[in-house]
C-alpha cells in the first residue's frame, strides 16, 4: 500500500465515524467494504488528488462508486488533498446512504 493509501485509510476511518458509520478493524467484521483508486498528478507546481470509491457487500456485489476529486489542495501539503478527499467521500456517502425526506402533504 502507498503512502496515499495508507493516508486516505486512516483519514477515511475517522471521517466516516465522525458521520456515523461505524468502522471495523477486519474485512470479516464488516457489512459492506470501502475499496479504490488514488490518482495523483501536478497542475500548477500543485498535487491534484482524485479518488474513485466502490463501496461492496460481503458477496462482492457492488453496492456504490463515486468518483471524488480532481480539487488541487489549497495548500502546498500534499497530505491535505488526501484528508479533504476523504471528507468528501465520508460527507457524500452519507448522504447517498440516507432516505429521502418525508414529503408533507397538506390536508
Amino acid at each position: 500500500m502507498g503512502d496515499d493509501a495508507e493516508q486516505l485509510k486512516l483519514a477515511l476511518g475517522y471521517e466516516l465515524a465522525r458521520v456515523g458509520f461505524k468502522v471495523v478493524d477486519f474485512q470479516q467484521q464488516a457489512e459492506s467494504t470501502l475499496s479504490g483508486i488514488i490518482t495523483t498528478r501536478v497542475e500548477g507546481g500543485r498535487p491534484v488528488k482524485r479518488v474513485t470509491v466502490f463501496l461492496t457487500d460481503r458477496t462482492g456485489k457492488k453496492l456504490w462508486n463515486q468518483d471524488i476529486g480532481s480539487t488541487s489542495s489549497s495548500t502546498r501539503d500534499d497530505n491535505e488533498g488526501i484528508r479533504q478527499r476523504a471528507q468528501d467521500i465520508a460527507k457524500v456517502l452519507k448522504q447517498d446512504s440516507s432516505p429521502p425526506p418525508k414529503k408533507t402533504v397538506k390536508r
